[in-house]
This record gives structure tokens, sequence and C-alpha cells, in this order.
């Protein structure tokens, strides 16, 4: 049994009926490496039961009577394989659009609270998928952020491939079941936990403050391409979520066009690239609803605070960085290079600090205390009326690896990923990268969001306009 840090506990307090707090990761597979073809829902349990040994996907949440303390994972003593798995065929011709629809319809059921919290559904039907020939199959692997960040999902989606075809023995299972405390044993332990967490506490805010109060007085040099008199514009993107509908999208090119687009500033990054991507199809979509700010739209982009040398059993260590999309700027080469402007101040701010210690201080908050208070913000809607620090809008960089990986035997050809959605942040863009191929997917509310067709038509003008200047320089 293993507490939950403030970290982990914090995305079950932002977990509400229109805002699940979880990820899902979509991978499609072409079966003709595989030996018996496309696997069977039978197969596909055979494969993920030899896998499960050291992953935390037979753990179950175990709230405290009455929020009194952090909740707890325990090693569900109940765990069925078969709740977490089931089988879907698209409807359709089968082609990338039909699967979309699918995912959207995956993405807007919550799990179930009861039970470990992932399922894994694999999807049938895809008669027309890009360089597959034949059907091809998908598996859609959707887990809780209080339990899986970006950088814990990506080294599970790790366990469950491998670089071969050629299909490996399962290592030996040790797994021991628990039985979850009662009520009473619950509510004994919090007073000493509380007690633990305020010492541990001191301590690290002994440590973390020189930090802190080094981010508060740099935060303008840090990040000089924010307004600093006035909040963020809002946009449409800026509101509450009114209920647990999804539209999905994504605009799949080549890696190297995205490689040659980096020249085009010194010391740009992959995720540069994507953030002045992003920037310009804001700025076309946005101007085409009469919605364009003057100034520029402020976005939210997660960094990863995970240490290398950490155990496996850690959840949640994220930090986040916020940058000013230069949505105000028409050449995208300025664009370009007001983002690696941005983001390199933004970063130099970050590392000046210790974002790991900052995280360590986040993990011991007393995040059960804001469960009813969140829902309160919801009930009332205040994200539609209240400041925020953003624009609405955030964009997370999944990289992928760069050699193809196998389930079961069949090569995976392409990988999506879709996250959450929160009060005030309705749209969220995934960057992401799979052997030659780069991705920049989106998910967002159909009220927000009603044309995403136009959303990724913008995506990918926004994608040629710099192709096109990179292969002019």
């Amino acid at each position: 049994m293993r507490q939950l840090t403030g970290s982990d506990d914090l995305w079950f307090a932002l977990d509400t009926t229109n805002t699940p707090m979880h990820v899902m990761n979509v991978a499609v597979y072409d079966p003709s490496s595989r030996d018996g073809g496309r696997p069977t829902i039978e197969e596909v349990r055979r494969h993920v039961a030899g896998c499960l040994a050291g992953l935390p996907l037979r753990q179950r949440l175990v709230q405290v009577p009455f929020l009194a303390d952090l909740p707890y994972w325990v090693e569900d003593e109940g765990f069925d394989l078969d709740d977490h798995l089931s089988e879907v065929a698209v409807d359709g011709r089968g082609d990338l659009d039909d699967l979309l629809v699918t995912l959207e319809r995956l993405a807007e059921r919550p799990l179930d609270r009861s039970k470990p919290l992932w399922e894994l559904t694999l999807v049938t039907g895809l008669r027309e998928i890009p360089d597959v020939d034949g059907e091809a199959f998908a598996v859609a692997l959707k887990l809780h952020h209080g339990q899986f960040d970006g950088t814990k999902l990506v080294r599970l989606i790790g366990r469950l491939h491998s670089t071969s075809p050629e299909r490996t023995t399962p290592p030996d299972d040790d797994w021991q079941p628990e039985s979850a405390p009662g009520p009473l044993d619950l509510l004994s332990r919090a007073p000493w936990s509380a007690v633990r967490r305020a010492a541990r506490t001191a301590v690290l805010a002994g440590r973390s403050t020189p930090d802190l109060v080094r981010r508060a007085t740099s935060s303008g040099r840090g990040q000089a391409s924010l307004p600093a008199t006035a909040p963020p514009p809002r946009t449409r993107f800026s509101r509450s979520i009114p209920s647990r509908h999804r539209v999905l999208g994504f605009l799949e090119r080549e890696l190297a066009d995205v490689q040659a687009m980096r020249r085009l500033a010194d010391g740009a990054t992959i995720n540069d690239v994507a953030l002045a991507l992003a920037a310009g199809a804001l700025r076309n979509y946005l101007a085409g609803h009469g919605e364009l700010p003057d100034g520029p739209v402020v976005i939210t982009c997660p960094i990863s605070a995970h240490r290398p040398d950490e155990p496996d059993d850690v959840g949640n260590r994220i930090s986040a960085m916020l940058v000013a999309l230069p949505t105000d700027v028409a050449d995208p080469i300025d664009r370009l290079r007001q983002v690696c402007a941005a983001t390199g101040k933004a970063k130099r701010a970050v590392g000046a600090s210790d974002p790991g210690g900052i995280a360590d201080l986040a993990d011991q908050l007393p995040t059960n205390l804001l469960h009813a208070g969140y829902e309160g913000y919801v009930r009332l809607r205040l994200a539609d009326r209240v400041p925020q620090p953003f624009s609405g809008v955030s964009l997370t960089n999944v990289p992928g690896p760069r050699e193809p990986l196998y389930l079961d035997g069949a090569r995976l050809v392409r990988s999506l990923s879709s996250g959450f959605l929160m009060e005030g942040m309705g749209l969220l863009l995934v960057a992401g990268s799979y052997c030659d191929t780069f991705t920049l997917q989106f998910g967002s509310h159909p009220s927000l969001l009603p044309d995403p067709d136009r959303l990724r038509d913008c995506l990918a003008a926004s994608f040629t306009e710099l192709q096109r200047r990179a292969a002019q320089s």
C-alpha cells in the first residue's frame, strides 16, 4: 500500500464529470508482420497479462473517509484483467476519420474508480489505413493522469512493446494482492500523515524558498514576452467545459520537414517548431472567427520534473512554463524566432531553480482539501469570469521512439495521443513523433471547437507556410 502525493491527488481533485483526468495513447498496427495476422481480443489479453509484472496496473485507489487525508494505492485483491479489456469495430469505411470518431467516444467515457484506473480497447475494422495493406487494428490505452503523467506513460508503452517482431518470454510475476484497509484504519492514519507531511514541508520549504524567491524576482526576465500589466487575452477556449463530449483531430507530416524548419532560427527545437505551428494555426483560426486578440495568446507547456534515478513507482512529477505565442505576428519566421526567444528565457528561468525540489514541495500539499473547493469553482462556472494566467490553450510534447516498435509481433505504424481538458483550458495540443513521422494532435469540446476540420486546415496551412520558407532558405 502506498499513499498518493499531493501532486498525484491534485488530478483527482480536478477530475469531474465533464473533465475526466485521463490520458489516452492510440497505436495503429500493421498485422502483416505477426504470425496469425490481426490478434483476437483473447490474444491481446494473453500479451497484456504477460506484461503486468512490475507495472502498477493492478493498483486500486482507496479514498480516506471524509477526504481527511490523501488517498492510497492498494494492490487490488479483486483485480480481473477482463474488466479492463474490450473490443470495438469502427463504423464506415474504416479510415482514419472513422477511427477518430471511435476515439472521441472512448475519450468521453470516464474510468471506473472502483477498479484500477485504466482501460485497453482493441479497435478493429480499419480497412483504409495509409501504409497498411489489408486490415489494420488499433489499441487505445486509457489511463488516469493521477497515476501516469507523460513520462510514465512513455515508459509504460515501452514495456508493452518490443523492438523486434519476435515474441519474448514474459518475466516472472511475483505480484501479491493486498486487502484494502477499513475506514477506521484509514482515519487513524490521517493525523500522523498530516504531521509527517508538515515536517517534510518545513524541510523542503527551507531548501526551496531561495529558488522560489529567485524565480519570482526574475520572472520578468524569464518570461519577458508575457504581458506585464494586464492578464493574458481570453479566447473561446478560456471557458468552462459544459459536458464530457470531445472532438479530436491531428496533422501528420514528415519529421524531416520539421527538422528543416528548425534551421530557420538559431537553437530552435522540435517543440519550438510545434509552438510556432500552433501560433500560425491559432492566428488564422481565431481571425476567421473574428476573435484574434491584439496581443499574443499565452499558453501553458508542461515540463517533466522526473529524475533519472527515481524508482518506477514515482507518480506525477511535472512543472510548467507559460509561453506567449506570437499570434499577432504575420511572418512565420518571425513567429518561430519569437517563440525561440520566449521559450529560451522561460527555460533559463526554470533551469535557474530546482524544478525537482519544487515538485518535492508540491508533493506535500494537502490536496485532499481542494476537492470541495474545486467542486464549487466548477458549479459556479467561475472559469468563465475569473482571470487566468493563460489563454485557455496548452501544448505538451510527447516524443516517441525513432525505431519501429512491435506489439506481440505486429508493427506499430502510427502513434497518437489525447489528453484531458480542464475548466478554463478548452484546447489541448499534443506534439508527438514516431520513427520518421511528426504529429500535431488536438482535443477540445464541440461547443468550443465546432469546426475541428477548420482547425486542422489551419494547422496544415501553418505547416505549409513554414515549410515553404524553409525550402527557400
